[in-house]
C-alpha cells in the first residue's frame, strides 16, 4: 500500500513539475512577444521621426525645376512618369497615351516591396 502512495505522490509531483515547466515556457514566450511589439514601436517611432526630417518645401521646389526641364530630361524608357502623390498633379510624363504590355508584376512588387521596407541610402 506505502508503494501505491509513493507512486502516486511522484506522478503527481512529476505532473506538476510539467506544468510548471509548460507555465514557464508560457510566460517567457509572452515576454518574447511583448519585448518584440516594443522594439516594433520603436521603430516606428523612429520612422516618424526621419519622416518629420524631410524638407517637403526642398522636394518640391526640386520636382517643380525638374518639370520645368521636362524635356531636359534624358530618359531611357519608352514611357515615363513623375507623379506627386500629395498633390495629384502629374509633373512629367513620356509617351503616357501609348499603350504597351503590362510590365511584369513581379518586378513591380519587389520594387514596391524595397521602397517600403528598405533604407534608400544603404548599400546592399
Amino acid at each position: 500500500m506505502r508503494k501505491i502512495v509513493n507512486r502516486i505522490i511522484l506522478f503527481a509531483f512529476v505532473i506538476l513539475i510539467s506544468f510548471y515547466t509548460i507555465i514557464q515556457y508560457n510566460v517567457y514566450a509572452i515576454q518574447t512577444e511583448i519585448e518584440n511589439i516594443e522594439e516594433t514601436n520603436n521603430l516606428n517611432e523612429q520612422v516618424n521621426i526621419e519622416d518629420e526630417k524631410v524638407n517637403i518645401e526642398k522636394i518640391e521646389k526640386d520636382a517643380i525645376e525638374t518639370s520645368n526641364k521636362a524635356e531636359e530630361l534624358d530618359i531611357n524608357s519608352r514611357i515615363a512618369l513623375i507623379y506627386d502623390r500629395a498633390s495629384g498633379e502629374i509633373l512629367y510624363e513620356k509617351n503616357g497615351e501609348k499603350q504597351t504590355p503590362m510590365a511584369s508584376t513581379t518586378k513591380i512588387m519587389t520594387a514596391i516591396v524595397v521602397l517600403e521596407n528598405a533604407d534608400l541610402k544603404e548599400t546592399v
